[in-house]
């Protein structure tokens, strides 16, 4: 055997071998994210983003071109309806960073803020609706932020 016959397969054995080192890393790696506990929202958002990374800020900007994706196909919200809706992802904002890792949200507290326009970040919200009989008008709906 020629001193290049050995050379040529040493390098195709190598090349084997870098492949079988790649698919049992890949295989390490699917086994270590599927050992991670997820919850049922985890594992929605890793479905929905394919896998990818998203942030608090991203979630509610998701939120806001839904709601948007609702207009332009004709379901133009009133005035109260967008009220009611930006106060409540508003009201939401701290589980937009619940699968963050821990104190995400507290680092980014003042850009939320911020970036929205807020002065504060209330967490509770009351709807009051009113009571409809036969005779009576529909009255608008009152919002306590």
């Amino acid at each position: 055997m020629q001193h290049n016959e050995v050379d040529d397969g040493f390098q195709s054995y190598a090349a084997l071998y870098a492949a079988y080192d790649a698919l049992l890393a890949d295989k390490e790696r699917d086994a270590e994210e599927n050992r991670a506990a997820r919850n049922a929202l985890q594992r929605f958002l890793l479905h929905r983003t394919g896998g990818r990374q998203r942030d608090g800020f991203m979630r509610m900007q998701q939120c806001r071109d839904a709601l948007d994706a609702l207009d332009r196909q004709g379901w133009n919200r009133s005035f109260h309806q967008r009220m009611f809706h930006e106060n409540f992802i508003r009201a939401c904002a701290r589980v937009f960073f619940k699968t963050e890792p821990q104190g995400s949200f507290a680092r980014a507290h003042q850009a939320i803020l911020d970036l929205n326009g807020w002065d504060n970040l209330s967490q509770e919200i009351l709807i009051s609706t009113p009571r409809r009989s036969a005779l009576s008008r529909p009255q608008p709906i009152s919002l306590l932020v």
